[in-house]
């Protein structure tokens, strides 16, 4: 132990205490590996979403009606069907294999969610521009879309008549 008085200082003492490094070069490299995969491990990776915008569903939408059985049919029914999901990451960890999958669900229910408020606002559009006929028989009742703008109103089919179209 060494006493020293700083500059200054009058009568504080400061105690140096001298360390023999006991450990080589390459515990000194593990060491730091595992500071750095500590730091590395809890980084948050945002995948990019694949919504659909209105502009995109108006597009689609529009390519379909020259093609649209001239009846009535439900929205549900005009929806795209999903991408393939994207794959999860390669892990032996379970909890951070449930935690990508429950990540994966959701974005797979936002990605739906996405497609259906797009199309409705999209049908919404194309009727207001004359380019399809959109009708609902009671609240809470399917949307149905006819791609005739002038389409008879009574032809609209009832619950029965639908077939189980809904997805």
């Amino acid at each position: 132990m060494l006493d020293r008085f700083p500059a200054g200082g009058a009568g504080a003492a400061v105690r140096i205490v001298e360390r023999q490094a006991t450990d080589g070069y390459g515990d000194l490299i593990a060491a730091y590996a595992r500071i750095a995969e500590r730091r590395f491990r809890n980084v948050l990776t945002v995948t990019p979403s694949r919504l659909m915008t209105i502009d995109q569903a108006i597009e689609r939408l529009g390519t379909l009606l020259p093609g649209l059985p001239r009846r009535w049919v439900p929205l549900i029914g005009l929806l795209p069907d999903l991408p393939a999901p994207r794959p999860l990451p390669a892990t032996g960890d379970p909890l951070a294999l449930a935690a990508a999958e429950a990540a994966a669900a959701r974005a797979r229910r936002l990605e739906r969610r996405s497609a259906l408020a797009a199309s409705f606002v999209a049908v919404l559009e194309l009727a207001r521009q004359g380019r399809l006929a959109v009708a609902q028989r009671q609240g809470g009742g399917p949307l149905m879309v006819h791609p005739d703008a002038r389409a008879p109103m009574d032809e609209i089919p009832t619950d029965d008549e639908e077939g189980g179209d809904e997805r």
